[in-house]
């Protein structure tokens, strides 16, 4: 990328100066300026780093766009301080964790309340039912990925439920949230119509925990539970 931004100023070079030679010092301003144009238009691409989440729940990192391989390249996010491509524009934010509540909802520090999207963890403070199986494992996961943390959200088409809680994938660090989750057996893969953009990693990640038994699939007690 740096590369094509130096073989641009290059090209410009070669062009103004015998242009400077032959038509003198107003058609050299419009050359500089169209030369510019071209040169800020290239410097753009400098230093992106498109970050895309494999089948396995790992989330990648390259400066070239040729690593990236074809299969993931619709889910690929060009990470400049976490701001998305346009092809993501306003479909995420970074905000920090103020509280945990349980495996699959936190709250931000600005107090609004998060339920992770597409996926469900046993409920432990649910009004109307007692506490389920792994719910205090489930939250105790959820606490060491995202307590205190930074963290950037990323919604689908719909963004909120119907409670007013936003609906969104987390994302810590390099951690998938949503996805470890599920692959370390604390929640189950749910589906809606509208966002299932993680969906298919989701149930390979479900069908690897469970042929596992862990977490809530070997009652937080399977072979692969932590």
């Amino acid at each position: 990328m740096a590369f094509l931004g130096v073989l641009c100023d290059l090209v410009v070079y070669a062009i103004l100066t015998p242009m400077y030679q032959k038509v003198g010092q107003r058609q050299l301003i419009i050359s500089f300026v169209l030369g510019m144009a071209i040169f800020l238009a290239t410097s753009r691409v400098r230093g992106e780093i498109y970050q895309w989440v494999d089948n396995e729940g790992q989330v990648h990192f390259t400066d070239n766009w040729g690593q990236v391989p074809e299969s993931f390249r619709e889910r690929v996010i060009l990470q400049k301080g976490w701001e998305l491509n346009p092809l993501f524009k306003e479909t995420s934010e970074t905000m920090q964790v103020a509280k945990v509540i349980d495996g699959d909802t936190i709250v931000l520090a600005n107090g609004k309340k998060v339920r992770y999207n597409g996926i469900d963890a046993p409920e432990i403070h649910h009004p109307a039912r007692m506490p389920e199986e792994c719910g205090q494992e489930a939250l105790k996961a959820n606490n060491e990925l995202v307590e205190g943390k930074e963290i950037r959200l990323e919604f689908d088409r719909t963004k909120k439920d119907r409670y007013g809680r936003l609906l969104a994938y987390v994302f810590a660090g390099d951690n998938f949230v949503n996805a470890e989750l599920i692959k370390q057996g604390y929640a189950r893969v749910t589906a809606s119509r509208t966002n299932l953009k993680y969906h298919e990693l989701f149930l390979g990640l479900q069908r690897e925990a469970r042929d596992n038994d862990r977490g809530l699939w070997g009652g937080c007690g399977g072979k692969g539970s932590k």
